[in-house]
Order: C-alpha cells, then sequence, then structure tokens
C-alpha cells in the first residue's frame, strides 16, 4: 500500500482551503447578481414577457450555455417549452416541445416536475457537459421547470440551491401576473356588463318618463301605476350598475391606469358643515348674587 508523504499531504491541505475559499467568493458573486435578476425580473408584470426574460437573463448573467422555461399545462397534464435562449439551432421553438411528467422515461425535467426536486446530470457529450433542471414552486404547486445546460462538468456543483430559490421567486411572480390577468379580464367583463345594462335602461327610463309626463296623451290610472312602477324599477337597477363604476374607477387608480388631475376650483361650490359646540352647563347662581364655585 502506498501511503502520502507528509509534503504531499501538507500540500493537500494548503490546497483544500484556497478552493473553498475560492467557492465561497464564487458563491457570493452568484448570490449578489441572484437577486439583481430576481430585482429585474420582479418589474415585469406580463407571464409572457417574465418567462421570456428568465431564459435571457439565466445565460447572460450566470454565465450558462443555454436556458429553457417549461410550464405546466394542467388540461393535457404536461410540460410546455415556453422560452428558450442559447445557441441557435440547439433549441426547440417554444410551444413545439412537450414532456409528460407521469411517465416513466429519462427525463430531467419530467423527473424534476414529478420528483418536486432539482435534478442534475453529468454527460460525456463534448459540446454538454452538465444540466440541472430545477421545479418551479409556488404555494406546494409544480407551475413549471427551469432547464439549464452549461460545457463545464462543475458548473452546478456549488450553486444548485442559488437556482432552486431563483426558481422559486419565479414562480410567485409568474403566479402573480396570472392573478393580474385574472383581475383585469374581471374588470373588462365588469365594464362591459355595465355598459351593456346602461344604455337600454337609460332607454326605458326616458321612455318611461316621457309617458309619465303625458307627452303621449294621458294615461289611466291603472296604465299610469304601470308604467311608474317599470320606471321606479329602471332606476333601481341603474343605482348597482353605478356602484359598480365607482368601483371600477377605484380599482383602475390603485393600478396606476386612471390618472387625476388636480386643478384649482372655484370656492363657490365649497360645502360648509355646522360645527356643533357642546353646550356649556352653566351653573345655579347663590342668594347673593355671584356664582357657586
Amino acid at each position: 500500500m502506498i501511503t502520502p508523504s507528509k509534503h504531499s499531504s501538507k500540500r493537500e491541505a494548503e490546497v483544500a482551503p484556497a478552493a473553498s475559499a475560492e467557492a465561497l467568493e464564487r458563491l457570493g458573486q452568484e448570490l449578489g447578481v441572484a437577486a439583481e435578476v430576481a430585482e429585474q425580473l420582479n418589474a415585469i408584470l406580463d407571464a409572457g414577457l417574465l418567462l421570456n426574460e428568465v431564459a435571457r437573463l439565466l445565460p447572460a448573467r450566470f454565465g450558462l450555455q443555454q436556458a429553457q422555461v417549461y410550464l405546466v399545462d394542467g388540461t393535457k397534464q404536461e410540460l410546455i417549452l415556453q422560452a428558450s435562449s442559447g445557441p441557435v439551432g440547439q433549441h426547440p421553438s417554444r410551444g413545439d416541445h412537450a414532456v409528460h411528467p407521469g411517465t416513466q422515461q429519462a427525463s430531467m425535467v419530467a423527473c424534476a416536475a414529478r420528483d418536486r426536486r432539482s435534478i442534475l446530470a453529468i454527460h460525456t457529450s463534448a459540446e454538454l457537459r452538465s444540466a440541472l433542471a430545477v421545479p418551479m414552486l409556488a404555494g406546494g404547486q409544480v407551475l413549471g421547470v427551469l432547464y439549464m445546460q452549461d460545457h463545464r462538468p462543475w458548473r452546478f456543483d456549488y450553486d444548485q440551491h442559488i437556482f432552486s430559490m431563483l426558481a422559486g421567486q419565479v414562480a410567485l411572480m409568474l403566479q402573480n401576473a396570472r392573478l393580474r390577468e385574472v383581475d383585469r379580464l374581471k374588470s373588462e367583463f365588469l365594464v362591459n356588463m355595465s355598459r351593456e345594462l346602461r344604455a337600454p335602461l337609460f332607454s326605458i327610463c326616458g321612455y318611461a318618463e316621457a309617458m309619465l309626463m303625458g307627452f303621449d296623451g294621458q294615461l289611466e290610472p291603472e296604465a299610469l301605476k304601470d308604467v311608474q312602477g317599470i320606471y321606479e324599477s329602471s332606476k333601481n337597477l341603474l343605482c348597482p350598475i353605478s356602484q359598480i363604476d365607482d368601483v371600477l374607477d377605484l380599482a383602475k387608480i390603485e393600478a396606476g391606469r386612471l390618472a387625476l388631475s388636480c386643478e384649482e376650483g372655484s370656492s363657490a361650490f365649497t360645502v360648509r358643515l355646522p360645527i356643533e359646540r357642546p353646550e356649556v352647563e352653566k351653573a345655579p347662581a347663590s342668594s347673593n348674587g355671584q356664582s357657586s364655585h
């Protein structure tokens, strides 16, 4: 058995701390890059633009060869490629590639989504040496998978948890973008419903009011009662529609889609409210004309 010499052991002991210090320095740099990338992505409100920027920023900021973003399609129970970046010709087009996580096929993307954990692989190919698949988890639900490739076999040895953390942040951003889209669709539905209901109700109120005013002749008492009921019911229906408009205006103000302009106005319409002053109870007067204390 060959035992290492004292000089070789000493040399290895000196190299190990140097390698650890280099790894820690690199890890700190990548943590800073991850924070900058997360801050840049957080400003994007559209889901499609968010995914495209994720696929672009990962290779650009972390020095990777390629990055892909897969999203879970709940209807087909498969992962669909949504965004990809890297050398031209080395990745499929958006939506052309699908992965089925429920099968037993040897796919990193499928295993990462099925097992809810990061999958690291080292390849023997000269062009591709290492790959990492990270699930995008939000609220215990798998929204998709980040898949990254690089030509260096040691590329993902120390920073897998950084990409896992970044994938979780991207999942939350994607979830928020989807919620904003749902809120936008809800607001559009309410606007359309308000518009479609307001026009006929105004017409009904107008015709009923004209009939009540006798523009088309005097009505019989029974007919007058019926038209009065139609007019009052239409007016009652217009009130909640006006409230819907007020709610929509407030939502637009909160979302920054409604600009408010402040201008100087006349004081002729200033509302003056009376100020109620509390009544001071007077002390009873004494017999000598002075108040008692």
